[in-house]
Formats: structure tokens, sequence, C-alpha cells
């Protein structure tokens, strides 16, 4: 009988075992959509474009929010049987999630870099119409 006990037992573990092994991670959703895009070479972050033509920018650390008006968003329309907060929670995850991993990976300089190039471009624009 205590033979049997502990086959039972040792079988019933193995089969946990084998449960746990095949499930698969949770983890966050935006987390991995930020990491597929940050791996195909897309590092732009998301915005929120109302039906009234208004903006929702993002709000991420080290970047300037001029750089979102000019440039570096991908639009998401709000239309009214969209949930917006629902929406913005999203974006404002999705937009976290694309600047940790834009760290992580070490190609956070690619976007400052940008950020630069698109301030030096428009500092140039500008001296020409002074200049004219």
């Amino acid at each position: 009988m205590k033979t049997i006990a502990i086959i039972a037992v040792i079988a019933m573990a193995g089969c946990l075992l084998f449960l746990l092994a095949r499930k698969k991670p949770v983890g966050d959703p935006m987390r991995r959509l930020a990491t597929a895009a940050v791996a195909r070479g897309d590092f732009q972050f998301m915005a929120l474009l109302h039906e009234d033509g208004t903006k929702t920018l993002p709000e991420v650390p080290d970047i300037p929010a001029w750089y979102f008006e000019t440039t570096g968003v991908n639009f998401l329309t709000v239309r009214p049987e969209t949930q917006a907060p629902e929406l913005a929670l999203r974006m404002k995850s999705y937009n976290d999630a694309l600047y940790q991993e834009l760290k992580a990976q070490g190609k956070l300089h690619m976007i400052e870099e940008n950020i630069t190039r698109v301030k030096a471009d428009h500092d140039k624009n500008e001296q020409t119409q002074k200049g004219n």
C-alpha cells in the first residue's frame, strides 16, 4: 500500500510539473508590443487623435513635448463609440513600456539623436525665414 501511495504522489507531482512547464508566461501585453516594436526598429510612440481634432500627446521622460507635436508618434483615432479613458490608459502603458524597452536595449540614444536633428532643422528653418 505504501508503494502505491508513493507512486501516486510521484505521478501527481510529475503531472503538476508538466503542467507548470507548459504554462505560457502571462506578462504585460504592452511590454510585448513594445519589445516587438523595438526589435523591428519602430520607435514611434502612441498619441490619441480625438474626433474634434484635439490630440492627447505622450508624456515621456527625457523627450520634450514639442518633439511629439512635430514627429515621433502614431495616432490612434478616438471615436465616440470608443472609450477614451481606456485608450488613454493603453497609450500611456504602451509609451511607458516602449521608453523602458528603448532604455533597456540601449536604443534611447536613437530617439535623442532624432530630437537633436529635428531641433536643428527647426532652428535652421527659423533662421532661413528670418533672413527672407
